[in-house]
């Protein structure tokens, strides 16, 4: 396996995540304080309502076209083959999307947050130009970063000249638009320079039909994975905006953008592996796919166990840092939403580098449909009585069923031999987090300084433990080190 165009795109992926991550946390303590829970409800409402009409303006593309693209790899007729019949297909659902979105609006099943909405429909727009899937799927992660990190830049300082008082909500929207957006506009560039006139020439209204024909039910397919799945990523804002208040819509968000951040930060690792199983699957290299979900395995455990229990014991200290005085009611929510790092990475691991290069979408499908008819009725359940906390308990038990019923389609790709090493995690953690208890027994002390120390020698006992059980994947990236 080339472990070194693998750590390439890692780092590479991981500066990006890094990126998504250092952005809102600059941008959103400032907003929170000057749009208050209030406006940032509004906001995060009409988006939660836009993003079902983008995963209609794409349904299963974005995965679907990872696949595909990754089997081009190396082939330019192929790629470019592959590209213009994939973004035939999404003109088609932009069209359609949009044209459902003016009917809701006119019809006034959509009522609430219209100017809002209709800034974020702009989204829709940009999806057809984001195709994020095609630079996943031929693995170039430094395009990818690079574009994200100039976008980026010239939102924050929008944010900072634009959003002055909390009736700027409809400006940090907009700018929103366009730190999510902007990237569309520099493909739109990219597409033209690579693939100019041979794209044009190959977009007859017979191509646009053998397109379709080839490959939107196979994309309808892999869309009930991204439909289901941000049923109960987006319901639960949607259903507390509705049973309760856009404040509490607030509350809930605050801290579930920051596990979000933390799940994102694993995901980058799966991310650069997807394309590398889908190789491995086509050539039928099976052992050297089993090597790349093992790796993926470990990392999930090595990071979101001690990220679970940081997150969990700094939670108010990062409410109030994070999102202000405020938002305290946003501290029991994130210490229930912090299991989700660990739930989601495994069932995104099962999912997404096994069933999916697999070709067994079926299965995933099975369960992620389930989570979304659970979450459903467990959000009319809590929500109403609970609000916030009921939305967090519903997303945990949601999550927690998907992860069991993908562990069990996917048992037989996991060695009992790896499993059993996945011990020194837990030891490695118990130790951690004994570690922090006494600290704050024995050296109690509340200011900034003190808890950053205490984090810091926690992390380290962490470090240090696996080391000394010399954990396979410290191990290997030291083997690494020393052959390239």
């Amino acid at each position: 396996m080339k472990t070194k165009s693998i750590q390439y795109n890692f780092l590479f992926n991981l500066s990006n995540t890094l990126l998504k991550i250092i952005f809102p946390l600059i941008v959103f303590p400032y907003v929170s304080r000057v749009l208050l829970a209030d406006g940032i409800g509004r906001v995060n409402y009409s988006m939660g309502v836009i993003n079902y009409f983008i995963i209609l303006s794409t349904l299963g593309i974005p995965i679907y076209g990872i696949r595909e693209m990754a089997k081009t790899k190396g082939n330019r007729l192929k790629e470019l083959t592959s590209f213009s019949q994939l973004f035939a297909v999404n003109i088609l659902l932009v069209l359609l999307s949009y044209s459902v979105l003016v009917l809701f609006i006119f019809t006034g099943i959509i009522e609430s947050e219209v100017n809002l909405i209709l800034i974020n429909s702009l989204l829709i727009v940009f999806s057809l130009f984001e195709a994020e899937w095609y630079f996943q799927g031929i693995e170039d992660y430094k395009f990818i970063t690079l574009r994200n990190l100039v976008v980026k830049i010239i939102a924050l300082a929008l944010v900072f000249i634009f959003v002055q008082s909390k009736s700027d909500y409809n400006a940090y929207a907009l700018i929103m638009v366009f730190a999510l957006g902007g990237n569309a506009i520099v493909n739109a560039w990219f597409f033209v320079h690579r693939f100019g006139k041979k794209l044009l020439e190959r977009f007859s209204f017979r191509a646009f039909q053998l397109a379709v024909k080839e490959h939107l039910s196979l994309v309808i397919t892999s869309s009930l994975l991204a439909v289901m799945g941000s049923i109960y990523l987006n319901l639960d804002t949607v259903m507390i905006g509705y049973f309760s208040s856009k404040a509490e819509v607030g509350i809930y968000t605050a801290p579930m953008r920051i596990v979000r951040l933390a799940i994102t930060i694993i995901l980058a690792l799966n991310t650069v592996m997807i394309p590398k199983a889908t190789q491995f699957f086509e050539k039928g290299e099976t052992v050297k796919w089993k090597e790349i979900i093992n790796i993926t395995l470990r990392y999930i455990f090595f990071v979101s166990l001690p990220a679970i229990l940081l997150l969990y014991y700094y939670a108010e200290d990062l409410i109030l840092l994070y999102a202000g005085e405020s938002f305290r009611g946003s501290i029991p929510v994130l210490q229930i939403l912090v299991l989700l790092i660990f739930t989601v990475s495994l069932s995104n691991l099962c999912g997404m580098q096994i069933l999916f290069p697999g070709k067994k979408e079926k299965k995933f499908l099975i369960a992620v449909t389930l989570g979304a008819g659970l979450n459903f009725t467990l959000n009319l359940i809590l929500i109403p009585n609970y609000q916030a906390v009921g939305a967090s308990v519903a997303s945990l038990i949601t999550e927690f069923l998907i992860a069991v019923v993908l562990l069990y389609f996917t048992k037989n790709y996991f060695s009992l031999s790896s499993l059993l090493q996945l011990k020194n995690y837990f030891i490695a953690l118990l130790l951690m987090g004994t570690s922090l208890y006494l600290v704050q027994q024995f050296f109690p002390c509340n200011n900034l300084v003190c808890r950053i120390i205490a984090l810091v020698v926690a992390s380290l006992i962490y470090l240090v433990t696996l080391w000394l059980l010399k954990d396979e994947l410290l191990l290997r990236k030291k083997k690494h080190a020393k052959t390239q």
